[in-house]
Parts: C-alpha cells; sequence; structure tokens
C-alpha cells in the first residue's frame, strides 16, 4: 500500500482523482446544476428589462423565469442518463448468483 508521500500527501480516501471517472461525473453534474441556474437567471433578467421597456411589471419577469426554468430543466432531463436501479424481468438475476433460476427446469 502506498505511504502518504507516494500518494502526493493526501490522506481522504473520499477525494476522487482528478481524472477519475467520479471526477469527470461529478464536474458535469456540477455543470449541469450551473448551466440550470444561469438559464433561469438570464431569462429572469430578460423578462425584468422587457418589463421596464414595457411597463408591465411582473409579467415579463415571471414569464421570463419560468421559460428559463422550463428550458433548463427540458436541457437537464436530456443530458442526465437513465437510473439503472430497477431491472427488468430478463435481468433480474445477477450472474453471480448460487441459486438456481426457478424459471429453468432442473437438469437431470
Amino acid at each position: 500500500m502506498p505511504s502518504d508521500t507516494e500518494r502526493g500527501g493526501d490522506d481522504r480516501p473520499d477525494v476522487p482523482v482528478p481524472d477519475s471517472p467520479d471526477a469527470r461525473a461529478y464536474g458535469r453534474y456540477a455543470g449541469m446544476g450551473l448551466t440550470f441556474a444561469v438559464t433561469v437567471i438570464v431569462f429572469g433578467a430578460l423578462g425584468w428589462w422587457v418589463d421596464g421597456m414595457l411597463s408591465t411589471t411582473p409579467l415579463f419577469l415571471i414569464a421570463g423565469t419560468l421559460a428559463g426554468f422550463a428550458g433548463g430543466l427540458i436541457s437537464m432531463v436530456k443530458r442526465v442518463p437513465p437510473v439503472r436501479g430497477r431491472q427488468t424481468s430478463h435481468s433480474a438475476r445477477p450472474e453471480h448468483s448460487t441459486r438456481p433460476d426457478p424459471r429453468q427446469s432442473p437438469k437431470p
């Protein structure tokens, strides 16, 4: 096992290595959250500006914020991979299981 000096002095095992898949996933999801927030803020600011030009406060502010929220949410849903927590009936049994599969007939 490498010592602390061989690992660069880092004694925090939970911190992902910068080029690891976990670090890339953290970066991807942080980027999606930042994009979502910026989209809502920009569309809200545009609505606020239009309200100032047309004296319709707060109509376009609300519409812009809702449009930014919807656009950011749609973008996020498209970029997030599907959750694989629930398995289908065809793959319900893991390969490493030692119990016999009741769907298969016993071999003589």
